[in-house]
């Protein structure tokens, strides 16, 4: 494991460099860097030629109202919004908003997570600005989808195959230790096992772009 500011997190390069310098663990420049990943974003949305500021009216909800944060896309007639400004009458429920749009890439950062055996877990798959439809491939891992083509945003159901119990031993001897009841007991570590899917999106100008979900099944 090195330690620095270097990372191998899912098979991929992180760097906690800011640009893309040289990894001081295996010599060769970064693209996963604080830049690309947390900034890069948003600073080619707000500097975008076809972006505009929107000044926008509106009665909002209570529960809304109270939720709402600064960094969360608003969707206004099919279009999809920044927050860069709001002033809100907390008696009337007005709300004054001043918009970027955004061009950003929508993406599915986090990793569902599913327990030990056979189980299931939904996540949603998102279509970003100009994407038609997506097209998921599990591959040969086994996992089943509830759904293979999408062409709007949409909850898919992934559900794992069964698993052995698999665990890892940190001791001076490598038994094996079962209960009298069937239990496997295991030291602080596991063993997870990770499910690649593909996605294939498609933009309305035929153009295609591949990106990949990780399930994690505990084991």
């Amino acid at each position: 494991m090195p330690f620095g500011q270097d990372l191998v997190y899912n098979g991929a390069d992180y760097t906690l460099n800011f640009g893309w310098d040289n990894s001081s663990f295996n010599l060769l420049p970064v693209n996963r860097n604080i830049f690309n990943t947390y900034y890069f974003n948003y600073l080619a949305n707000l500097y975008s030629d076809k972006n505009r500021i929107v000044y926008c009216k509106g009665l909002f909800p209570t529960a809304i109202l109270t939720s709402l944060k600064l960094n969360d896309r608003l969707i206004i007639r099919d279009k999809r919004y920044i927050i860069n400004e709001i002033k809100t009458n907390v008696n009337t429920g007005e709300v004054d908003l001043v918009l970027l749009l955004d061009f950003r890439p929508l993406r599915n950062g986090a990793k569902p997570i599913i327990g030990k055996g056979i189980g299931s877990v939904t996540f949603p798959i998102m279509l970003g600005n100009g994407m038609k439809s997506a097209t998921l491939d599990p591959g040969t891992t086994g996992v089943t989808l509830s759904a293979l083509t999408i062409t709007q945003d949409t909850d898919i159901t992934f559900t794992t195959p069964s698993l052995t119990p698999s665990y890892t031993l940190i001791a001076e001897n490598s038994d094996d230790i079962i209960t009298d009841f069937g239990q496997y007991i295991r030291s602080e570590e596991n063993n997870p096992v990770s499910y690649d899917i593909g996605i294939q999106y498609e933009y309305t100008d035929g153009s295609l772009e591949n990106d990949t979900i990780t399930l994690i099944q505990e084991a």
